[in-house]
């Protein structure tokens, strides 16, 4: 029987050998519980530290006032100079009208919130057939009304009625819901 000589491996297997080893060790150090050279504390003060540098960098005037607790916080009972107790019971009610739109046609239509009532939104949409879908709606307009339908707000005024004009496209009659989000003053 021969015997099997053994070789002494060639210098290319002794490089990828050790290549080897220092990948498999150098992922088991880099892994998710590797230590870093600096600890949560200290990122998290150079991170706010690097943010604050920014901020005075881009808004220089920019401050933020703090109180110790909510009596010393003066202006927190004002919103604009406004008590806030105003703001409470001011319910916002929704007005609302509709309208049959043939299809293939256009609808507008509006909706008038009350006498001591403030108009703040609103908007428009079709009520569809078991079945059918909206996809052939299209809203022309939608948005605070003028003194007639077809008049749009005066710069400056305070409109008092939502208006909305759109197209039916589904091919059927649709009704066209017009509301309007309006707040007791």
């Amino acid at each position: 029987m021969s015997r099997i000589q053994r070789r002494r491996p060639s210098p290319a297997i002794l490089i990828a050998v050790l290549a080897l080893i220092a990948a498999v060790a150098g992922t088991a150090v880099a892994g998710p519980d590797a230590s870093t050279s600096l600890s949560k504390k200290a990122t998290k003060k150079t991170a706010k530290k690097v943010a604050n540098k920014q901020i005075k960098k881009k808004a220089p005037g920019l401050h933020v006032n703090s109180a110790t607790n909510a009596t010393n916080a003066t202006n927190a009972d004002t919103l604009d100079g406004v008590d806030s107790t105003g703001l409470l019971g001011s319910p916002i009610r929704v007005r609302e009208t509709t309208k049959p739109v043939i299809g293939g046609h256009r609808g507008t239509d509006r909706v008038s919130c009350n006498a001591g009532e403030t108009l703040t939104g609103g908007g428009v949409r079709f009520a569809t057939l078991p079945g059918t879908s909206v996809s052939g709606t299209e809203v022309v307009y939608s948005g605070p009304a003028g003194p007639t339908l077809s008049d749009l707000p005066a710069p400056g005024s305070t409109p008092t009625a939502w208006q909305a004009s759109a197209f039916n496209g589904l091919g059927v009659e649709s009704t066209m819901h017009v509301w309007a989000l309006c707040a007791s003053t």
